[in-house]
């Protein structure tokens, strides 16, 4: 074949493993949407921009900021970008907020479920029924002991362990294992130790 120059070797090499002329990069690019990341779609639309000579800088930025997501692409374009690395920089800071709002928001959604069944306890009584009712210091069927928070700070003055009603002393452990729920009645009663 002979030696080529440096724009017949790269004619040859296009023409070998480029596109048909068929292909048109150009509409291609217009049609570019991005899929997944900012940085993925970036690299789409620089391999296909690099195929189109002259083309001017605005509407390379314009045709990137159209193909962003929806929740991108506005805020992008209200930051009116002047070059392709200001648009792709802008881009990925949206995409980055935008992450960082769906995390805070599920973490928002779970405190505020929580929250309402707390504040609403209909909701619980529902699915487990009402919930037993004992007086302080009455051992109910299932063996629970309710100490009002009085009884506790009673207990806690007179050198007594918390839970057992024993002598407390430093690496004091309760003879009888128990498990100790907390209940908080907002309803403005004391709080109460169920002691198991």
């Amino acid at each position: 074949m002979g030696h080529l120059n440096w724009l017949e070797f790269t004619q040859a090499v296009l023409h070998r493993f480029g596109p048909t002329d068929y292909e048109d990069p150009s509409e291609a690019l217009t049609h570019l949407r991005q899929t997944s990341t900012v940085n993925i779609y970036q690299t789409e639309f620089e391999k296909l921009s690099k195929r189109i000579d002259n083309l001017p800088v605005n509407y390379l930025v314009g045709c990137f900021i159209a193909g962003l997501r929806d929740e991108i692409r506005l805020d992008v374009k209200v930051k009116q970008p002047r070059t392709l690395l200001d648009t792709i920089g802008v881009a990925r800071l949206v995409e980055e907020r935008t992450q960082l709002q769906r995390k805070s928001t599920s973490v928002f959604r779970t405190i505020g479920v929580a929250a309402h069944q707390k504040n609403n306890p209909s909701t619980s009584i529902e699915l487990l029924g009402p919930p037993p009712i004992t007086k302080p210091n009455q051992t109910s069927p299932g063996g629970f002991k309710r100490i009002t928070s009085q009884e506790a700070k009673d207990r806690q003055a007179r050198g007594l362990c918390f839970y057992c009603g024993e002598k407390f002393v430093p690496g004091h452990r309760c003879q009888r294992p128990q498990l100790f729920m907390i209940e908080d009645n907002s309803t403005g009663e004391e709080l109460q130790v169920v002691i198991m």
